[in-house]
């Protein structure tokens, strides 16, 4: 953002660039343009895993969305319950109570456990919580569900 003179600064150019994160530039001589919708990084991307330990979580995944696709499971509204905070996160325990109540707990290992732990860790404190945001969507999108839709 280097101005035209030594010590000055191309102020319009910034301010361009800064609004450009909260909006969509020149909207109003295009209205039909779709704006972009920001989604920021999930904690759950800074979480990195071996190939052993990322397909173990694949194939968990997956056959939670069979189950959830085959009997059109809400999976969010019982994370919701947990979620007094509304942090998106809930702690391991809480986590492994909502998938045993929807009757999608008995078909994983312990080793898938540790490895969805793992991969949907999300540090609040010294506690390691789970994502089940980001779990949810990866379940429906497996599931062939759109993650947004109710």
């Amino acid at each position: 953002y280097k101005g035209p003179q030594p010590e000055s600064i191309d102020w319009r150019n910034f301010c361009a660039e800064i609004e450009h994160v909260f909006q969509t530039p020149n909207l109003e001589k295009d209205p039909l343009i779709e704006p972009d919708v920001y989604v920021p990084d999930s904690t759950v991307a800074q979480n990195h895993l071996s190939v052993e330990v990322a397909k173990t979580v694949d194939n968990a995944i997956v056959k939670i969305a069979d189950k959830v696709r085959q009997r059109r499971l809400q999976l969010l509204p019982m994370f919701n319950d947990f979620d007094e905070t509304h942090r998106l996160s809930v702690s391991q325990n809480q986590f492994r109570r909502v998938l045993m109540t929807l009757d999608l707990a008995d078909m994983l290992t312990e080793k898938e456990w540790s490895c969805l732990y793992c991969k949907y860790r999300h540090p609040l404190g010294v506690v390691d919580n789970i994502n089940y945001q980001a779990f949810v969507d990866d379940v429906y999108t497996a599931a062939g569900i759109d993650p947004r839709t109710p």
